[in-house]
């Protein structure tokens, strides 16, 4: 006589559901990994953009310190008639103008410190330049370029000095910076 056949007990269930665990698991880190790389990449390009943009300021403040020379030079000397004493840089209309001495640092040395330096003219304060204004959604730097200029020669008879002019640019965050310095003789 045929018996009937016990029921099988099914252990398929379990290892399916261990499966599909372990699927949605290793779904869900890759998803993770994509996301984390996506923020990372963000980070990277926005970092790229506010450096360019401080770039940009300080090859501006650059040209401001030029354009405030050969004005100053134009008006018979102007506000170039009041340099500071060697070692330190002038205030008000002479704000911007600093005489560097071989015994200590420059003064635009305390911004590679991260330091501010009060005495730095602004861009457009003596030449009444101004930066363009942006249109809607688009970001800028925050805060105006700075420059410092000082005289690095004493120059040939009847010719001007040679001056290095510094310049210190930020992006939208204060805390991205660019330092640009050139050298020029009107």
């Amino acid at each position: 006589m045929l018996k009937p056949h016990a029921p099988r007990r099914h252990t398929v269930g379990i290892s399916t559901l261990a499966f599909v665990s372990l699927l949605l698991m290793l779904t869900a880190s890759s998803c993770f990994a994509a996301m984390h790389l996506l923020s990372v990449g963000q980070i990277l390009a926005s970092r790229q953009v506010d450096r360019e943009i401080a770039m940009r300021a300080a090859e501006v403040a650059l040209i401001d310190a030029e354009a405030d020379v050969l004005a100053a030079l134009a008006q018979g000397g102007g506000r170039l008639l009041h340099w500071p004493a060697a070692g330190h840089c002038s205030e008000g209309v002479g704000q911007g103008l600093c005489i560097p001495t071989h015994d200590a640092p420059p003064s635009w040395w305390r911004w590679l410190d991260g330091q501010d330096v009060a005495e730095a003219a602004t861009f457009g304060t003596f030449t009444g330049a101004s930066l363009p204004v942006l249109p809607v959604g688009v970001t800028g730097a925050t805060m105006p370029p700075r420059y410092l200029l000082e005289p690095i020669s004493d120059g040939l008879p009847g010719q001007l000095p040679r001056f290095r002019a510094t310049a210190l640019g930020f992006g939208r965050h204060a805390g991205v910076r660019v330092l640009l310095q050139s050298e020029f003789q009107p």
